[in-house]
């Protein structure tokens, strides 16, 4: 089985019931959010910049923000069949790269996503946050499989590399 690869910059979310791989490269600050759904075979992504839409005049689109980015997410699942109690989480990102920064945009934006996810009674069945190191990651929609790398080094490998060679 082909699967094709899809990046999400900032601001961009992906979902799909196609077996795919998402991948972001280089999540500093940002967070990104992968949601599946391992009954249906629903996956999907989000590359999230900052917490909250209101009051920020970024010219982002409204998917680099956590409050509107997850809540969209759910609603693309929910119109592939997927109810909410199905769908789990794997969360990376949210570093802070900038060393003495005014903000901590990376800790703002991982509380942001866990109490959106908490909200709406989402189980993060993974996280990968915080720290001072930016990460990249591929994850699988098909299997909910991913893979994080951190430094140029493979960091976690769950289900990844055996899900690839086992779909040619």
């Amino acid at each position: 089985m082909h699967r094709k690869r899809v990046f999400l910059n900032i601001g961009q979310y992906y979902v799909t019931d196609q077996p795919n791989i998402i991948s972001i490269v280089g999540l500093g600050s940002c967070v990104g959010v992968f949601l599946f759904d391992k009954y249906l075979r629903i996956g999907g992504g989000v590359h999230i910049a900052l917490p909250e839409r209101k009051g920020n005049k970024f010219g982002f689109g409204k998917g680099a923000y956590a409050d509107f980015a997850i809540n969209n997410q759910l609603v693309l699942f929910k119109k592939l069949g997927s109810p909410l109690k199905h769908i789990k989480a794997v969360v990376i990102g949210g570093a802070e790269v900038i060393k003495h920064a005014r903000f901590e945009i990376g800790n703002s934006n991982i509380l942001a996503v866990k109490h959106q996810m908490l909200e709406k009674g989402i189980f993060m069945a993974y996280e990968n946050v915080g720290g001072h190191e930016s990460r990249s990651i591929n994850f699988l929609t098909d299997t909910g499989g991913f893979q994080i790398i951190k430094g140029g080094r493979i960091i976690k490998n769950y289900r990844y590399e055996q899900e690839c060679i086992d779909s040619r």
